[in-house]
This record gives structure tokens, sequence and C-alpha cells, in this order.
């Protein structure tokens, strides 16, 4: 966040448990052991507007209940981790419009970045990035990445 400069605000949304992935599709969802001192550590140093926590066992009824629609639910049962991931990306999101909507005025970016991701190069300031198209890391694997997304805030309603 201070890499690229200016003003920045934080919205985490963050489970309470994770998902082992078994090659299945769906994965094992178990609560992990992990270091809570370390977990508010992060936090502290993001300094969210908002943390909002779930549960991975039951965002399918959360899912169903914010996007009902058939599409959906099509989406959610051919690739449900894949949808996963990006619905808790929409989630955040909406905590962002929420502040912007309270506050009165609009972000210029918008920065989508999972907490346990890692650069191997130094993030440019915002000023060497051109608001004329989103940035995103590529993996080689699937055509868009959680891990990392710059994005002009004029297309970010759409993406």
């Amino acid at each position: 966040m201070d890499a690229l400069g200016g003003e920045s605000y934080s919205f985490v949304r963050l489970s309470t448990e994770d998902n082992q992935n078994t090659q299945t599709g769906d994965g094992v969802v178990y609560t992990p052991d992990h270091d809570v001192s370390e977990l508010n550590a992060t936090l502290r140093i993001l300094n969210p507007q908002t943390v909002e926590y779930f549960q991975l066992s039951t965002q399918e009824e959360e899912m169903q209940r914010n996007f009902p629609t058939m599409t959906h639910r099509v989406f959610r049962t051919m690739d449900q981790r894949r949808y996963s991931m990006f619905y808790h990306r929409c989630m955040a999101y909406r905590l962002a419009k929420e502040f912007e909507a309270k506050q009165s005025w609009r972000f210029d970016w918008v920065v989508l970045v999972r907490l346990d991701a890692g650069w191997l190069e130094p993030v440019l300031p915002i000023q060497y990035w051109s608001n004329d198209r989103v940035w995103l890391t590529e993996t080689g694997f699937v055509p868009y990445n959680d891990q990392f997304m710059l994005i002009p805030r004029q297309f970010s309603d759409y993406l």
C-alpha cells in the first residue's frame, strides 16, 4: 500500500476457516491452527476501515442469499472454488463502496490483493500506472489472477 503512494484505505474480508484443495473441486474445509497475534499484527499494519469475517462452511448459503439467480447458481456449481474466490473479493469491494457512499466521494483506484501475496520486485508508485486499463499479474493458469489487481475506479464496478 505504501509503495503505491497517496492516501490508502483497506477493507478486509477474512475467513476463519480454510479450504484444502483435494483436486476434486470442493476441497476440505478445516479450521487452521494459526497464531492470532500474528494475524492481529498484520491487521494493525493494514489498519483496515472494515474487517469482515466469514466461514467457508456457511458461504454457500451466503452466496445464495446475495446472488440467487440461476446464472450465479450455474457458476457456483461449475467452478465453486473460483466462484468463491471472486465472490469474497466482491464482498470486500462492497465494503469499499459503502465507505465511499458514507464519505460522499469515490476512490481513484481499487487494488484487490490477497493477504498472503508477496512480491519479488517493488511495486511502482501509482503515477507510473496508466488509468486506461486494469493491471493484473499473470499466472499462466487462469486468465484472471486473484493475487493482485490494480483497477482504475471507472472500471471497478464492471470488473
